[in-house]
């Protein structure tokens, strides 16, 4: 019998912290409206400082292993 592959479990892991729009328009020097009406951007999740891609994708990782188990 071959043997097959195939996804069994899928997760995703999003920051915690929250940027608005007004705040990236303010850095920006640019109006609100570009960000939310002309992008559609309302607020935006990003990484602490100290949190980087290879513990994000383990967090992800591992709400996928769970998912398997329970």
């Amino acid at each position: 019998m071959p043997e097959t592959v195939g996804i069994a479990s899928i997760s995703y892991y999003i920051p915690s912290e929250i940027i608005t729009s007004e705040h990236i328009a303010n850095s920006a020097n640019l109006p609100v409206s570009v960000l939310t009406d002309k992008i559609g951007i309302k607020q935006k999740h990003i990484a602490d400082h100290n949190e980087h891609p290879s513990e994000m994708g383990f967090k992800a990782a591992l709400s996928a292993i769970l998912r398997l188990m329970f």
